[in-house]
């Protein structure tokens, strides 16, 4: 999810509120049972050059084993939230090179 702000928005109070305005909370709540949080990071803007001023990026364990859920909850989520959302899946992969004539 990422979030963009108005000039006077972000104060240290509002950074360190950041699970309630970012939805955080609600992801959590809205999370269907077999499902659960590996791993949440939330980053702030350091420089005048970045588009977004804040970020987060939340790791769901084994979310898109049915990716109808996970699109259903971003999707709900785009509804609730005045934010950025989207869907990633993580894919692992091996480059092969030739061998070397």
């Amino acid at each position: 999810l990422a979030y963009k702000t108005m000039e006077d928005m972000p104060t240290m109070q509002f950074a360190r509120n950041w699970k309630t305005w970012t939805g955080a909370r609600l992801i959590h709540a809205l999370l269907p049972k077999p499902y659960h949080f590996r791993r949440i990071s939330f980053f702030r803007q350091t420089s005048s050059f970045a588009e977004f001023t804040y970020i987060m990026l939340i790791q769901i364990e084994h979310l898109m084993v049915s990716a109808e859920v996970a699109l259903n909850m971003a999707d709900s989520l785009r509804q609730r939230l005045c934010a950025y959302v989207d869907v990633y899946r993580e894919v692992d992969f091996t480059v092969l090179f030739p061998p070397y004539v």
